[in-house]
Parts: structure tokens; sequence; C-alpha cells
């Protein structure tokens, strides 16, 4: 696989748009698009190469109809009596979802066991197929459901702590089964798991890079939960409605070395000419960022992950002890330009109590600047490391 061998490590394919019934148009996933037998090749390619598989879900909702294509449940919403099991508002009107745009669909109350079977048989579906990763709670931001107010499921009539012990059961639940398949595959969310179901999410989409059009964000989960669970980057899909792309040349690098700062998992998005691009909504007619920077930033970043995975993988972030002096990066934004440091840095500490801090040079050139105050050159696209006293 070119970009296993480009990054010097394996690499998961995260399927964006794989679900038969049209893209994020849940519960019902399965067969893939391209049908069963050529998913199934794909699957075999990526692990005889040494590489995984991931697919994305769209959490705990049931589609009736798709706004963007033929697709249509009506008929086995209503046949079914799907109805019975989906939210209610506290009138007892249908609880709308996200991507309304995409269609026209309720939420699953997962206080009902129909709705959990539904989703628990999309999931071990998967598990069968071999794939390593299933985003299935994708759109239920750190794993959240909607509100339910129904008075026929049996709940409580008002949201509450009952709701938290629904999700926290089902997903206990359904880990262990995938696990009685034969299965290791890891269930993930959008948006990073939140505290009640972080031990059974140990691996998310944070999507960290959408906060950049509210202003200059800070690592504040990874300080929290890294050490409990790892995250990815996400596909960035949000980033082109807010920073001026190609004003900004060098804004791919710098996420990626902010994503490897907060201990992330690094991602990038594949056009269909094999082309890394900016991210899942950009237009393929623009132009593409400059690959060869890309490889070498991602390789250099994923090197030093697998040298320090004590830190990156199994450690805490904690505060920086060594000052940094650098020139300033300006990303020109639609709503508001963001500066950042030229040189970004982290700390970490692992299980022994040994810490370590990191500073990433992004850019396409050499940089020089004061590391503790001294005078410090750094090679294009490359992190250095440095020892902390314990």
């Amino acid at each position: 696989m070119r970009l296993s061998k480009e990054f010097d490590s394996k690499v998961m394919a995260l399927i964006m748009r794989w679900d038969h019934n049209g893209s994020w148009q849940p519960p019902y996933y399965w067969p893939p698009v391209g049908g069963a037998e050529s998913f199934r090749k794909f699957v075999d390619m990526l692990h005889k190469s040494g590489n995984y598989i991931g697919v994305y879900g769209s959490g705990t909702m049931y589609s009736k109809k798709s706004k963007v294509n033929d697709f249509d449940s009506s008929v086995n919403y209503a046949k079914n009596n799907i109805a019975k099991i989906t939210t209610r508002g506290p009138k007892g009107q249908s609880r709308m979802s996200i991507c309304e745009q995409l269609r026209d669909s309720e939420g699953l109350c997962i206080s009902c066991k129909k709705a959990r079977d539904i989703m628990e048989e999309q999931a071990l579906i998967c598990a069968r197929e071999n794939v390593d990763f299933f985003q299935l709670f994708d759109q239920n931001m750190g794993c959240t459901w909607l509100i339910c107010y129904s008075k026929e499921h049996g709940h409580p009539r008002v949201p509450g702590q009952w709701q938290t012990e629904a999700m926290r059961g089902f997903l206990k639940d359904l880990n262990a089964k995938i696990r009685l398949s034969g299965s290791s595959m890891v269930l993930g969310t959008e948006g990073a798991a939140a505290d009640p179901y972080v031990c059974d999410l140990p691996f998310n989409d944070l999507r960290d890079a959408s906060a950049l059009r509210f202003g200059k964000p800070v690592h504040g989960y990874q300080y929290v939960f890294h050490a409990y669970t790892n995250n990815f980057y996400g596909n960035q899909c949000e980033v082109p409605t807010f920073v001026k792309l190609e004003e900004a040349p060098d804004n791919l690098l710098f996420r990626l070395a902010y994503a490897f700062n907060g201990g992330e998992m690094l991602s990038v998005v594949m056009r269909q000419n094999g082309q890394i691009c900016w991210g899942a909504s950009t237009p393929w007619t623009m132009k593409a960022p400059e690959q060869a920077p890309v490889f070498k930033l991602v390789k250099n970043l994923n090197a030093a992950r697998k040298k320090y995975s004590n830190f990156l993988i199994y450690g805490e972030m904690i505060k920086p002890e060594i000052e940094v002096s650098c020139r300033t990066y300006v990303m020109p934004g639609k709503r508001h330009t963001l500066y950042y440091p030229e040189v970004l840095t982290s700390a970490w500490r692992d299980s022994d109590g040994n810490k370590i801090q990191f500073f990433v040079n992004f850019k396409t050139e050499k940089t020089t600047c004061k590391i503790g105050g001294k005078d410090t050159v750094l090679p294009p696209c490359s992190v250095l490391a440095i020892n902390l006293p314990r």
C-alpha cells in the first residue's frame, strides 16, 4: 500500500460513504454500496498487507427516507412499528435528528430492546466481516443520544441519569457480544467519548479541527482523558468552510502537527485519484495541497509516535516546562484570522513518571527559534524531543 510505505506505518482505510442505502442513512448498512464480495476483497487485501479497515456508522438514528437518492424505508418503518421505539419530545412529537439535509429520520431510544437489537445486528455483521474499527456512533457527539420524553418506553418521563445508564449498558453488552463472536473490532464515536463511555470506546474521532472555526482551541480533552482513550484527527470536513485554503498553503501541515501534539493518530483524506486533499468536503476541482511535505511530516511524526509510544499512546499530557520563542504562523480564515506559534509544543508523562516535551516545525522550510533560551534550528517538517527532569 502506497500510503503505508510513504508514512512508514500501518494505516487504516476508514471508508466514509460505504453503506448501501447511501451516505449516512442508518440503521441498515449492509451490504456495502459496491457489494459484499468487493468489500471482502478489499478487506482481505488490507489485512494481508498488515493494514486495517474501518467504516462509519450514523449513530442511534433510523432513516425513513433519503433526500439524496431513492432509498425509502417508510414501508418497513410502518410495518415494524418503529415509531414505538423512537425518541419523543415533551408533547409526544417526533425528535428529528441532525443531518436533516440528507435524510428524513428519527432517533432510536436506546432504552428500548428492539432499538438496541437493530443496532446490535448491524454491528455484529461488521464484526463477522472482519472490520477492525466501526465508528458506529458517528453523529452521536460524545456517544450521547437524543433526549426522550416518551411515556411508553418504561423509562422516566424526563431526561436524567437513566439515559447515561442505558447507553453504558448497551455499550458493555455490545462489546461483550463482539468479543464472543471472535472479533476484536473496536467501536468509536464522533467528538470523542464523553466521560461515562471512555472505558467502552477506546478509539474515537476527536475532530478538533472543527474547533478552529470558533477561535484558538486548546487540548483540554487530551489533558483529562488521553491516558484512558486514544483518538484520531477525523476527516476535517468543516475546514474548507472557515479557512482560506489557497491563502494558507501550510494549513494542512499545521493541522497535522496540532493533532500530533494532542496525542492523536493522524488522518488524511483521499481523493478518487489517490491525492491527499484539504478535507472531506473540499471540491475535487480545487488544487490539492503539495503532496511531498505531507508525506514527509506524517512519516516523521509517526516515527516519533512509535518511538515514544509510552508517552503518546499510554501517557498523560502535562503542562510544557520549556518555553519556546519563535515566529508567528498566520492562518487566514473566512471568519477570523488565526495566529499560532510556528513551532508547536506539548509535554507528556508516562506511567513510570518519565517526562518529555516535543517541538514540531510543520513548515516546509527550516526555522530558527529559541528553545529554553537556546538558539535552535529545526529542519523542515521535523519533530524534536527533549527529556524533562523527573
